[in-house]
C-alpha cells in the first residue's frame, strides 16, 4: 500500500503543470484552499468574497494542475514596480512535500519581476517552508485585522 501511494506521488510530480496567468474558478480555488493545510473555511463560507479577490486587476495568479484538477494556488497584488503582496499559496494535502508550493513561489516571484521585493504573512506552520525557499523572517510588520461582520450582515448572508 504504501508503495502504491509513492508511485501515486512520483506519477503525479510528473504530470503537474504550472500556468501563470490563467483564470481560475473560484469553486477550484475554494476546494484548494480549504484541503490545504491553510484550511481558510471562510472562502468557502464566502463565496462572493473569493470570486472578488481572483478577480481584481493588479493581482497574480499562479497555479499548478494534476489534468483539469487544479492542486496548487498562489495569489499575490503587485504593483509591478517595487512590491508583490503574496496573499495564499495553496496545495492540496495529497500533492504535499511534492514542491508544488515551491515552484508556484518561484513562477510567482519571476512574474512580479527583480525589481520586485515579495512579501508575505506566513501562518505559523508555514514559517519554515517560506525560510527554507529563502524568505527571510521581519519583526516590523504591522497588521490590521479586517472587522468581523455585523449581526445584520450575517444574517442577510454577506460581508461589507
Amino acid at each position: 500500500k504504501a508503495r502504491a501511494w509513492e508511485d501515486w506521488r512520483a506519477a503525479a510530480k510528473e504530470r503537474i503543470v504550472y500556468r501563470a496567468g490563467v483564470d481560475v474558478h473560484p469553486r477550484d480555488a475554494c476546494e484548494v484552499f480549504t484541503s490545504s493545510k491553510l484550511g481558510r473555511p471562510t472562502y468557502a463560507r464566502e463565496p462572493e468574497r473569493l470570486r472578488a479577490m481572483l478577480d481584481i486587476d493588479n493581482h497574480l495568479i499562479v497555479s499548478a494542475w494534476d489534468g483539469k484538477k487544479l492542486v496548487g494556488l498562489a495569489v499575490a497584488l503587485c504593483d509591478g514596480c517595487w512590491v508583490c503582496f503574496l496573499r495564499d499559496v495553496a496545495v492540496m494535502k495529497e500533492y504535499e512535500g511534492m514542491g508544488v508550493g515551491q515552484r508556484l513561489v518561484t513562477m510567482m516571484r519571476k512574474q512580479a519581476g527583480r525589481d520586485c521585493s515579495v512579501i508575505l504573512l506566513s501562518s505559523p506552520s508555514a514559517v519554515g517552508f517560506y525560510e527554507s525557499i529563502g524568505f527571510t523572517p521581519k519583526t516590523n510588520a504591522f497588521l490590521v485585522a479586517r472587522e468581523p461582520p455585523t449581526r445584520h450582515e450575517r444574517r442577510r448572508g454577506g460581508g461589507r
